[in-house]
């Protein structure tokens, strides 16, 4: 379910080492799979930071996911956990957004021809005989 997930709104899945379970990880915090039906968003700030805990972050996400209709699992000062139906659009880019998920950049058909007609370029140049400033007459 997590992987069909990071396809659909281009987010990086990777195994975690710990416990070998597949995540989005973000800034803020990780996207995971909360049960077999629902998916669930960490929000844990960076703690090495030294400014101080985002309490206000927080407070306006749990508000704003509640709202949603996300479930709302765990909730610390700063920090906390929800779990949200994957099939739901709105509960899923709010999701991202609390975790701070940074997307795989999509290109374009022309980006792609672009990029394409690049490195046939580079290839023709590379094959082509240079002289290395000496003169063969």
């Amino acid at each position: 379910m997590i992987e069909e997930f990071g396809r659909k709104y281009r987010g990086r899945v990777r195994r975690d080492r710990g416990d070998d379970t597949l995540t989005i990880t973000g800034k803020r915090g990780d996207i995971y799979e909360y049960s077999a039906s629902e998916l669930g968003v960490m929000f844990i700030p960076n703690v090495k930071s030294p400014r101080p805990p985002k309490t206000r972050m927080w407070n306006k996400f749990k508000l704003e996911a509640v709202a949603a209709g996300m479930v709302l699992r765990q909730d610390g000062d700063a920090e906390g956990a929800l779990s949200f139906d994957p099939s739901n659009e709105t509960q899923c880019l709010l999701a991202i957004r609390i975790a701070g998920v940074r997307r795989k950049r999509q290109l374009s058909p022309e980006q792609i021809a672009k990029l394409v007609a690049a490195g046939q370029r580079a290839l023709q140049d590379r094959s082509t005989p240079r002289l290395q400033g000496r003169s063969l007459t």
